[in-house]
């Protein structure tokens, strides 16, 4: 007696059901490709009514006047409400400057500390552009120095980028 093979139908093989997941791959990525087309028109949208957001508001709001000292005492009692205060928003902080340094990154800051603790572990370090350099050279430990800049909130120290030496 001859036995006779039966074929397994295609829907069984392993083969053919990788083949079906590939091919369903391929089209979503295909699918997804073609998405990401109107994704980028609704940020173009949304980019352009931010800026129309922006000419709508009136002049540029006044820097927020804050002492080194008082400015680290609040992020020092209360984070929270130190950032509501204080962070995103244009300061101009008056202290003594207890370290001049460039970070990792090669940024020029100064370090302004409270001048009624000087075990104070917290400070204010302001960040300075490129084109500020030269103004930094001239500084020393101990001068008393106004900056205006964005306060960016604590992080180990109360952090403002952008700054610039008034006067």
């Amino acid at each position: 007696m001859e036995q006779v093979k039966t074929k397994k139908p295609i829907y069984k093989k392993w083969w053919f059901w990788l083949i079906i997941i590939v091919a369903i791959g391929v089209i979503g990525a295909a699918a997804g490709a073609s998405g990401g087309d109107d994704k980028g028109t609704d940020s173009s949208k949304a980019s352009v009514s931010s800026t129309a957001s922006e000419e709508n508001t009136p002049e540029e709001e006044k820097p927020i006047e804050v002492k080194a000292a008082d400015l680290i005492s609040a992020y020092d009692e209360n984070e929270v409400s130190a950032d509501s205060t204080y962070k995103d928003k244009t300061l101009t902080i008056t202290g003594s400057i207890s370290s001049i340094g460039v970070d990792v990154a090669d940024r020029a800051y100064i370090m302004l500390n409270d001048e009624n603790d000087e075990y104070a572990i917290l400070g204010v370090q302001c960040y300075f552009e490129d084109d500020q350099k030269d103004s930094l050279a001239k500084l020393k430990e101990g001068n008393t120095v106004t900056v205006t800049g964005t306060c960016e909130g604590e992080v180990v120290s109360v952090s403002v980028k952008k700054c610039q030496i008034v006067g």
